[in-house]
Formats: structure tokens, C-alpha cells, sequence
């Protein structure tokens, strides 16, 4: 699970992720330029998500066809492609249509500047959008077929792009503008699409673009339903935290997003890699009928990756202000020790996700939509009360305490109802070769 290379690419893009936060906080810092940025980034990561509600199960309905079906498998992928190309031009169309009302959804009380720069932000990472379903497609098509190398290597375009315009940015060769980053990132979407079709095209897995498969109706329906639960938490939280952080002072909304940034750098790099192997090895053997198998792989998840996060978090957080100083010596104390505590605060929220993440994949994998519909509605139930009831008392960390507090309940009910699936399932394959 844990192969050098695979590791190296992580690190490579972790890396990139960490430079472009610190390179943007450097040449922006802290204010309404990058209020406007961040908020633009949310809206664009939740309507990503709302884009798979017709491709959330790939994976799943790719791994039910035998791997012996070389070419029955090419015709769903090709299928799925053409699907794909449809939710994301779709949505697309919408948000461009729709740019300033989609913001005021995320930030009812942005100041009218704010939200003026962000629709134009937003215009310029359509392709971020457009593109997001077909990347995901194709990444889940590769990393089913064991080339994980393949997938990260595509993912590292996005980044690469904006690390270069910042670089020429910071030496002055090109002019300082929030909104070149915003197209940068495009342009690095637009090189991950094409990268990945390529590769899926000489290894064999897409061979054409296909109106449908018998699988297809299926898929819908399946996906509808998981990607529907799966927005209750991530779409609903994403609104719910970015209109508690536009109304506090200008500011606060960077402050958060850039410690998230952080976080999620350091995430990718020790979770990164294990978790996208464990979600393709438990698909593929829940399809097999191998529910015996599963455990081990949770247990070697979450042995390994879960100390090396503590120990990485524990590190960032002591190196952190000195970082900072040097990076944005602008930078008041205040905000400084904001970023800092919010790192620590965000970072205990995104363990129990990853401690969550193997029985995800569990329910994912038995196509449990009903699961979860109710835990992620308890989830944003839970994390809204005790967000908005502390938010005036304890600021924008009452954010990552709340969702952390709910999370801990939302793995609890998913521990729960994985663990009763994979028993009740090996016990019936049990009773079945007897």
C-alpha cells in the first residue's frame, strides 16, 4: 500500500500545495482579495461535488464487470465519459449564468466588492468545474486497474501550473493579479483532463465515447442517491461555514481557508495515497465477495497513517509562526496564532474523518445510500446548532470544534453500520460454501 513512488508523487504534491499557500499569502496576505479568492475556491470544490451525482459510483459498477472484460469495461468507461463531459458542461452553464447568486448561496453577508470579484473569479475556474467529473472518472478508472502512479501524476498539473505563475509573479515578470491565479488553475485542469485521457487511452481503457451501457441506469441511481447523502455533509457544511465566516470582520474568512490549505497539504501527503488504494482494494474485493479481507486493510490504514499525521501536525504547528514570519512578517501576531491554533483545531477534525474514511469505503463499496443519508443528516444537524449557538461566544474556531464534534458521532454511526454489513455479508458468503 505504501510504495516509494507512490509516496514520492504525494510529497510532490503536498509540496506544491504547501508552496502555492505560502507563495499566495507572500504576495496577497490577508484581506479582501483573498476573502473573495477562498470563498470562490469553496463554491467551486461543492459544485465539483455536486457534479458526480451522476458519476459517484463508477468504481463500484467498474469493478462488478470482470477484469477478464477488457472491452466490456472500455464501452462503460466510455460511457461514463460522455455522462461526465454532460454533468460538468451542465453545471458549468449554470455557474456562469448564475456567478454572483451562486457566491451569495456560500456568503449571504459578503460585502458587495467582495462578491463582484468573486463572481468574475468564479467565471475564470470554470474549467475546474467542467472538467472535474471526466478527471474523476478516469482517475477511479486507473487507480481500479493498479495505476496509482499514473493517477498522481495527472494530479499534480493543477498545482505545477499556479506554482509557476507565482514564482514569475514574486520575481516580477508577471503583473500581481488574484485573477491570473484563478485562471492558472484552470489551465492546469484543462492539462490534467487531457493527461488522463491519454493515459487511459494508451493503456487501453478508453477506446471511444460511447451514449450509453446496460450499466448505466443502474450507476444513475445508485449515484444519485450516495452523492445526494454524501452533499448533505459536504455541500451543506461548505454554505453553513462560509456564511458564519463572511460575517465576521474582513479576514477571517483567509484566515481559516489558509489553515485549512495547510491541513489538507499535510493530509494528502500522509493520507493521500493509503486512503486511495484502500477505497479501490475494498471496492474491488466487496465485489469479489472477499469481506473477510477488508479489515486488515483498515487496520493497516489507519496503524501507520494515523501516528505519521499527529507527529507531521504536531511538527507544522511548533514550525508554523517562524514559517509565517518569513513568508508574511505583515502579518499582525493576532493573525499569526489565528492561523496556527485554527491548523491545530482543523487538523483534529480532518483525523476523525480519516479514522471515519474504511468504513466510508465499506458503504460506499454496498452501495448504502440510505446509510449514509442519515448519518451525514445527523452530521450537519448536530454541526450547524453548536456552530451558529457558540459562534458570537468563541469566533470562527467554534468552525472545526462543531464539525469535529459531530464528526466523532458521524464515525461512531458508520463504524456501527459497516461493521453489521460486513458481518451479515460474510456470514451469509459463509453459510453459502457450506
Amino acid at each position: 500500500m505504501h510504495k516509494v513512488s507512490l509516496y514520492l508523487l504525494v510529497m510532490t504534491q503536498t509540496a506544491l500545495g504547501l508552496f502555492n499557500i505560502l507563495l499566495i499569502l507572500h504576495i496577497f496576505g490577508n484581506g479582501a482579495t483573498t476573502d473573495a479568492y477562498f470563498l470562490t475556491g469553496a463554491v467551486v470544490s461543492a459544485m465539483s461535488l455536486v457534479q458526480l451525482l451522476l458519476v459517484e459510483q463508477f468504481l463500484v459498477f467498474y469493478n462488478d464487470i470482470d477484469a477478464g472484460q477488457r472491452q466490456e469495461r472500455a464501452h462503460f468507461v466510455g460511457a461514463v465519459t460522455a455522462l461526465s463531459l454532460v454533468s460538468g458542461g451542465g453545471i458549468g452553464v449554470l455557474l456562469f449564468l448564475f456567478a454572483e447568486p451562486s457566491i451569495q448561496l456560500f456568503a449571504w453577508s459578503i460585502a458587495a466588492v467582495t462578491l463582484t470579484e468573486a463572481g468574475v473569479l468564479l467565471k475564470e475556474m470554470l474549467l475546474m468545474v467542467l472538467l472535474f467529473p471526466l478527471s474523476h472518472v478516469l482517475r477511479s478508472c486507473l487507480n481500479a486497474e493498479g495505476y496509482f502512479v499514473h493517477s498522481f501524476v495527472a494530479q499534480l498539473f493543477p498545482g505545477l501550473t499556479v506554482f509557476g505563475l507565482l514564482l514569475l509573479m514574486v520575481f516580477g515578470i508577471v503583473l500581481v493579479d488574484i485573477h491570473h491565479v484563478a485562471m492558472a488553475f484552470s489551465a492546469g485542469a484543462l492539462l490534467q483532463a487531457a493527461v488522463l485521457v491519454l493515459i487511459s487511452r494508451r493503456k487501453g481503457l478508453l477506446l471511444g465515447v460511447y451514449v450509453w451501457h446496460e450499466k448505466i441506469a443502474a450507476m444513475l441511481r445508485n449515484s444519485t442517491s450516495i452523492r445526494v447523502s454524501h452533499n448533505v455533509h459536504n455541500v451543506m457544511s461548505s454554505i453553513v461555514i462560509n456564511n458564519l465566516l463572511a460575517s465576521y470582520p474582513q479576514g477571517a474568512l483567509s484566515t481559516y481557508h489558509y489553515a485549512k490549505r495547510a491541513v489538507e497539504a499535510v493530509s494528502g501527503a500522509v493520507f493521500g495515497a493509503p486512503q486511495t488504494v484502500l477505497a479501490a482494494k475494498t471496492s474491488e474485493f466487496w465485489s469479489q465477495g472477499r469481506y473477510l479481507d477488508i479489515a486488515p486493510l483498515r487496520r493497516k490504514f489507519l496503524a501507520i497513517s494515523g501516528p505519521l499525521f499527529v507527529a507531521v501536525i504536531m511538527v507544522a504547528y511548533i514550525a508554523l509562526p517562524y514559517m509565517l514570519e518569513i513568508v508574511a512578517p505583515n502579518l499582525t501576531g493576532d493573525v499569526v496564532t489565528a492561523i496556527a491554533f485554527m491548523v491545530l483545531l482543523f487538523a483534529g477534525w480532518t483525523l476523525i474523518i480519516a479514522f471515519e474514511a474504511p468504513y466510508v469505503a465499506v458503504l460506499v463499496a454496498a452501495k448504502d445510500a440510505k446509510a449514509f443519508m442519515i448519518v451525514n443528516s445527523i452530521f450537519i444537524a448536530v454541526f450547524s446548532l453548536v456552530a451558529y449557538a457558540g459562534t458570537r461566544q468563541f469566533g470562527p474556531e467554534i468552525i472545526p470544534v462543531s464539525a469535529a464534534m459531530a464528526q466523532i458521532l458521524s464515525w461512531y454511526l458508520y463504524r456501527r453500520i459497516a461493521t453489521e454489513s460486513l458481518g451479515r455479508n460474510a456470514g451469509v458468503m459463509t453459510g453459502r460454501s457450506k
